[in-house]
């Protein structure tokens, strides 16, 4: 696929770079309506479908992203893809919330938002080969063991997830529906699955002829344009919840996908990417030290809150965060 790629206008990549992200996007809602679909008809309590399927579902596109990265030998466009959909979602799809209503700050988010800090801080810290003594600094590696640690920490953080639903949400006694035929979501969910990979192998392969045509780093262009794609769905879906009132929900959703992005998708591309994950110098001079001013002020703005919300001035200044981000990288 990548000699037909390589083949192609610079128009053509931006117009299948468009459509496979659409695509990846809509198959992956459709895998995970009908893996629902499924669990309600054997009789899985809802709270464990919430749980579970419909949250691993909303990081479908990054780790589908990642993982056909990572098979293609572009680790560095896995690592941009994971890192900078967490920056974006910090930035700017909270950001964007808070502009269109209040995001109030419940205390399982504060409790959720310590987990992602710490995980976050130990992902930075593995990154470096030695201890910086000079600026700017030189490239790192991410050993797989780091890796494993994030899968291995992902179904205690779901099992946790989970015991806070369920003290605070009734339980469905709703049984199994044993007449309801299951060929045809069964059917559905293999067709999606099929549709997911197609459409990350085509993301993948046009981001990466795209790249070389531009002259600019794969892992510039997944921190930031794919990043951004695939944060999307979050972005219209945070804008929504807020000027409905429900901020708060919109917050923990946000937050939830980007633990799971730490531990599932960076994880998972850090755990089978052979050698560890490659560092480019450019996360350690601009990137992490922006996700780090990011994560320094949510924590400001949750736990020095005394109106417990993330206001519309907090939410500009996390947008002014995002666009020196974007400045940093496409300069």
């Amino acid at each position: 696929m990548e000699t037909l790629f390589a083949q192609l206008p610079l128009f053509l990549l931006i117009l299948i770079f468009i459509v496979s992200l659409i695509g990846l996007t809509k198959s992956a809602d459709l895998l995970v309506e009908n893996a629902v679909e499924i669990a309600e008809a054997i009789g899985i309590p809802e709270l464990i479908i919430g749980a579970t399927i419909v949250s691993l579902g909303t990081t479908l596109p990054e780790v589908a992203t990642s993982i056909t990265s990572i098979i293609n030998g572009s680790a560095e466009l896995a690592l941009g893809n994971a890192v900078g959909s967490i920056v974006t979602n910090m930035t700017l799809v909270l950001g964007v919330g808070a502009l269109a209503g209040l995001l109030p700050v419940a205390q399982s988010v504060a409790k959720n938002f310590s987990i992602f800090f710490g995980f976050s801080l130990l992902l930075i810290l593995a990154s470096f080969n030695q201890i910086p003594t000079k600026f700017p600094m030189a490239a790192g590696n991410i050993p797989n063991i780091i890796g494993w640690i994030f899968l291995l920490a992902l179904p205690v953080y779901l099992m946790i997830s989970f015991r806070k639903s369920k003290s605070t949400t009734k339980i469905s006694t709703e049984t199994a529906r044993p007449h309801q035929s299951l060929i045809k979501p069964i059917l559905l969910i293999f067709l999606a699955a099929l549709l997911v990979a197609f459409f990350a192998s085509t993301l993948v392969g046009s981001v990466k002829t795209g790249a070389r045509l531009l002259g600019v780093p794969e892992t510039i262009i997944g921190a930031t344009i794919v990043a951004l794609g695939t944060s999307l769905p979050e972005l219209t879906t945070i804008f929504s919840a807020a000027k409905k009132g429900y901020g708060a929900l919109a917050v923990g959703n946000v937050l939830g996908a980007n633990i799971l992005n730490l531990l599932l998708v960076l994880g998972l591309s850090i755990a089978i990417n052979p050698g560890g994950m490659p560092v480019p110098a450019v996360y350690f001079n601009q990137i992490f030290p922006i996700m780090l001013l990011t994560l320094i002020t949510l924590a400001i703005f949750i736990y020095n809150s005394k109106i417990k919300v993330i206001s519309r001035k907090e939410g500009i200044w996390l947008l002014f965060i995002y666009l020196v981000y974007l400045i940093l990288n496409t300069h």
